[in-house]
């Protein structure tokens, strides 16, 4: 029989990529920064950071490269969320002496990360293309401001501002308050939440021609209250099968649908249009159709409204897609002739 409590350290570097690094700001626990940005400056394009959930913030930062940077989702297994509190830029280097100058954020994945500064707390600046926002948690506002290509799958966002963006997609996302000037040319919008006071165009002064104004498809439309809520439809922006809650309406036809502020116990599981983001409605289930919900197949091709439906259903408790292991189970030892036998849980979505 041989002891083998260490031989479960002795394989965990074997069993990660080389270009896998964790961090934790919890000094009681093993990780090889304590720090987001010391793990972000140490890591090379592509490699990925492993954020470990904690009972305190981690600080902002800046990523100049293409990195996937993921949290534990909203979670109480693991120490809690990976919380932010502090601005995160996704931006380029503009240091015409440094071997980096020009290098970008393009392609960067920031993954189950919860944001709780107010104000703007998560910046893609115009020289950054490609980037993936995925189950988010942004108690503050999000700033797309240029760049193509970029998504927004499964998040709760307080404010998102996206003037200027190209070929962007938001797919089953709840936007709580504002979605202000999403001016770029073709931007999509579908099986998304959004709060009735949606400023859709028109461009912002001195930018070029939009060629293809937003498409809003599958979508709801919810205000908790007449002061100030409205919808505006400048300069073309299209709504294809959608349904206004309260006290906003939609264009008529195209599968679109108005219902008067009562309507809200008839459409939804629980919620009354009172609008506040929090860590509860983050995992409340309140924003799933009831049976008999006039959204109900009433998207496009029969489709249902609503965020937990479509290509990008929203996930509650925004867990990651990469596998987090919950538990290992080790015997204290091991028969020679046998070898190790171990168990293993681990819990992802897609």
């Amino acid at each position: 029989m041989k002891p083998i409590f260490f031989l479960f350290l002795a394989i965990i570097p074997n069993l990660l990529h080389a270009a896998t690094w964790t961090v934790d700001n919890n000094a009681a626990r093993p990780a090889d920064f304590r720090t987001i940005q010391d793990g972000i400056d140490a890591a090379s394009i592509g490699d990925t950071l492993l954020i470990a959930g904690s009972g305190t913030f981690y600080n902002g930062f800046t990523v100049t490269k293409r990195l996937n940077i993921k949290g534990p989702g909203n979670t109480v297994v693991g120490g809690g969320p990976a919380r932010i509190n502090g601005l995160v830029t996704l931006t380029s280097v503009t240091d015409p002496t440094s071997v980096h100058h020009g290098r970008a954020a393009s392609g960067s994945v920031l993954e189950s990360l919860i944001f709780y500064t107010g104000g703007s707390n998560l910046i893609v600046e115009t020289t950054c293309s490609n980037v993936t926002l995925k189950r988010l948690a942004n108690f503050g506002e999000i700033q797309i401001r240029g760049g193509s290509g970029s998504v927004v799958i499964g998040c709760w966002i307080n404010q998102l501002i996206s003037a200027g963006a190209t070929n962007l997609r938001v797919a089953g996302s709840r936007i709580e308050l504002y979605l202000v000037s999403p001016t770029g040319d073709n931007q999509i919008f579908e099986n998304c939440i959004i709060g009735a006071k949606t400023n859709v165009g028109p461009p912002l002064a001195g930018s070029s021609s939009i060629l293809n104004y937003p498409v809003f498809r599958n979508t709801i439309f919810v205000s908790g209250t007449p002061v100030g809520s409205a919808i505006y439809s400048y300069q073309g922006a299209q709504f294809d099968h959608c349904m206004a809650i309260g006290y906003a309406a939609l264009p008529i036809g195209n599968g679109n649908v108005s219902l008067a502020h009562d309507e809200y116990q008839n459409v939804f599981v629980d919620f009354d249009g009172n609008t506040n983001t929090s860590d509860k409605e983050i995992n409340s289930p309140g924003f799933r159709l009831k049976p008999g919900s006039p959204a109900i197949g009433a998207g496009k091709n029969g489709m249902d409204l609503g965020i937990f439906s479509g290509t990008a259903p929203y996930v509650i408790g925004v867990i990651p897609g990469l596998p987090r292991i919950t538990e290992i189970i080790l015997p204290a030892v091991a028969p020679d002739s046998v070898g190790l036998t171990f168990e293993v849980h681990a819990e992802a979505r897609d």
